[in-house]
């Protein structure tokens, strides 16, 4: 089962790498205005607001071994609990003798929680990306897949910490892992069964990139360099 990062050595530090950044989104839906669009596939607002402490917490820690400490997920704009939870953290650091200032610890929380936002966009835009050429193709990962492949790891990836304790501790849900496990499938599908069957196959992955980024669009505040102005059929902020 991957982490929300660690598709990196596939397809997130690819396209992030290729394609300037991409911008995300995550399963379709409208609570809380969209944030993304990408073909069809559509996210709200409240998804990445969703989405946002979970990547947080699990940068820190893939499996927490225990109840997240208070702080650990950015809260902007003031960062108070950050705050504490920083200055902790650098005083803990061996050898660290000089007491880090407000500013610069407001500055470490803004980054972490920025550092989260545009990798939780990253990620699930690459999904949205995934699951529309997989479709034009003709294939698509179930939810029973899904939760078959789930169960094959799950007994690896839970040796210490029960799945319960892990969402519990992360904030996910069970559809959050199945969209997970999807987005690992699809990332699967097309590295093998996709761009090696094209008729340039070199070509193939640049070429996904670019026509999936000219149909990628964001709400004004969801904007990144790989993704435009909305101009879906929804409203962005309804």
């Amino acid at each position: 089962m991957f982490r929300l990062g660690a598709v990196g050595g596939l397809l997130v530090v690819l396209v992030c790498g290729v394609a300037a950044g991409g911008c995300g989104s995550s399963s379709g839906g409208s609570s809380g205005g969209v944030a993304v669009q990408v073909g069809h596939y559509t996210v709200s607002k409240a998804e990445v607001a969703h989405w946002i402490p979970i990547e947080a917490i699990l940068a820190q820690e893939v499996i927490p071994k225990g109840p997240i400490p208070n702080g650990m997920i950015p809260d902007p704009p003031s960062y108070t609990n950050c705050l504490s939870y920083q200055r902790t953290i650098v005083l803990s650091i061996p050898g660290e003798k000089t007491t880090p200032t407000i500013p610069q610890l407001r500055r470490e929380c803004r980054e972490r929680y920025e550092s989260a936002r545009k990798s939780i966009l990253s990620m699930l835009t690459i999904y949205g990306w995934l699951k529309e050429e997989a479709a034009a193709h003709g294939i698509k990962v179930s939810d029973a897949q899904a939760q078959q492949h789930f169960v094959e790891t799950t007994s690896k990836e839970f040796k210490t910490t029960s799945y319960q304790q892990y969402l519990t501790r992360t904030g996910l849900t069970s559809q959050d892992e199945l969209l997970r496990i999807k987005n690992n499938l699809l990332a699967t599908i097309a590295l093998t069964k996709i761009f090696p069957h094209q008729p340039h196959p070199k070509n193939a992955y640049p070429e996904f990139l670019l026509h999936w980024a000219a149909k990628t669009h964001c709400a004004p505040e969801y904007i990144t360099p790989n993704c435009k102005e909305y101009k879906g059929t929804h409203t962005p902020g309804t």
